[in-house]
């Protein structure tokens, strides 16, 4: 296949992951803010239905530009990979060919990382805000005058924390499951042959929401850093502290129920990410 052609298909593909990524954000964004708000202990039975799509403008805003250096980010480092690492005949171990996607993902994490992270700040203060006319360029003007840029980019490596085991072990558990599913119903890939359509879909769901529900203590973490804390002797001693995730993991366990506190929002975070 040519270069010109290769890109045709690449931008195809990346502009069809950009409007599912839109359909997908704005059906399941109340499910998003629920699982944010059961993580931050900020569940409010008044609330109106409406203030479940808080935070979606700027979701919508930034996932566009994130896809993108998802994608764009991946394809790189996995065409770079795949040059080293794989062989041209297609006769390949499955070791390396998930080192070459579980790779690239991570870089691609890393990458999309520097828009993901401050969609992710402004996105959640607003999702469990108290005030629900704040519009999200007051939420950037708020953030900005407390804390600077950097205050866009709390919890960044904490994400990556979150993320980049949340997505090698995807790849991992995804390509196991068609490993399996080859065999269970005797098809052989070396070959050419193809599995059921609907085996993938399924792969991909069971696969995400494993790995959703194995990185959820972590991301409890990346969301009260986030959002930032209310308790003001914590708040001090987090930002007196270059631990602040020790910090705030042992104030957790300690005070709110051990185990227990790192299970919050896990139903929804399975429901969000194993779609």
């Amino acid at each position: 296949m040519s270069k010109s052609v290769d890109d045709i298909v690449f931008f195809r593909e990346l502009k069809a992951a950009i409007f599912s990524a839109i359909a997908a954000r704005t059906l399941t964004h109340p499910l998003d803010t629920i699982k944010t708000r059961v993580q931050n202990n900020s569940i409010n039975l008044s609330n109106s239905w409406s203030s479940l799509y808080r935070g979606l403008s700027v979701a919508l805003c930034f996932s566009v530009p994130a896809v993108s250096g998802y994608l764009v980010g991946y394809d790189y480092v996995k065409s770079f990979l795949s040059n080293k690492l794989l062989h041209s005949d297609n006769n390949h171990s499955i070791f390396r060919l998930l080192l070459v996607h579980s790779t690239s993902a991570c870089f691609a994490e890393a990458w999309s990382g520097l828009l993901w992270t401050p969609m992710e700040v402004v996105k959640q203060k607003m999702q469990v805000g108290k005030s629900p006319s704040s519009s999200t360029l007051q939420m950037m003007n708020k953030i900005y005058k407390r804390e600077g840029i950097r205050g866009f980019y709390n919890g960044y490596f904490v994400s990556l924390g979150v993320f980049v085991p949340y997505t090698v072990m995807y790849f991992v558990t995804y390509e196991q499951l068609k490993i399996r599913a080859f065999k269970f119903f005797n098809k052989d890939e070396s070959r050419g042959e193809k599995l059921s359509p609907i085996v993938y879909p399924i792969a991909a769901a069971v696969s995400g929401a494993l790995s959703a529900a194995v990185s959820n203590a972590l991301d409890i973490v990346k969301t009260r850093i986030q959002v930032g804390v209310t308790d003001s002797k914590l708040k001090n001693d987090l930002n007196q502290s270059n631990l602040k995730t020790f910090l705030l993991i042992r104030h957790m366990w300690t005070n709110e129920g051990g185990l227990r506190a790192f299970a919050r929002g896990m139903p929804q975070r399975v429901a969000y990410l194993g779609k």
